[in-house]
């Protein structure tokens, strides 16, 4: 019996295509496998905003949503201790929702930035809009923008 480990580690991928091999090992059995990559370009950019304790800032968002098709949801979430939760969604042209714990300072406007008011010491965050595609039950990010809100905490 011939058991074979085959380990793949793709550290930087270059170039899409196919990628083809033929395996033999000194008992003459071949195996042949076939690889394909596809790199999907994700758009990505990081932004850095000065605000201070007290102030309304608006955390604006490149993304143009008419650009993709639906069904689609734009999101905006936060990372709190390296674990990013949700602050705003919206699918398609439905009604945002906004989490509870965000309602009272945060609301989304109509071009899809995010408006913080009477900004706190712990809006002090990295904050990520992005639009997800939905395409039979997967969900594909297909773009994302991070803005960091540094708050000063003299008003």
């Amino acid at each position: 019996m011939t058991i074979l480990l085959l380990i793949i580690n793709i550290l930087f991928i270059l170039s899409l295509g196919n990628y083809h091999s033929v395996i033999t090992n000194n008992c003459f059995y071949c195996i042949f496998f076939s690889l394909t990559v596809n790199v999907i370009c994700l758009s990505s950019s990081k932004k850095i905003i000065d605000s201070e304790l007290g102030d309304d800032n608006v955390l604006d968002c490149p993304i143009n949503r008419n650009k993709w098709p639906h069904p689609s949801i734009f999101q905006w979430r936060r990372s709190i201790t390296n674990y990013s939760i949700p602050i705003a969604s919206q699918f398609d042209d439905y009604p945002v929702h906004i989490d509870d714990l965000y309602r009272s300072r945060y609301s989304l406007l109509s071009n899809g930035s995010l408006k913080i008011g009477n900004i706190q010491l712990n809006d002090n965050d990295t904050f990520e809009c992005r639009l997800i595609l939905i395409d039979r039950g997967l969900l594909d990010i297909k773009e994302q923008h991070f803005i960091t809100l540094r708050v000063n905490g003299i008003s």
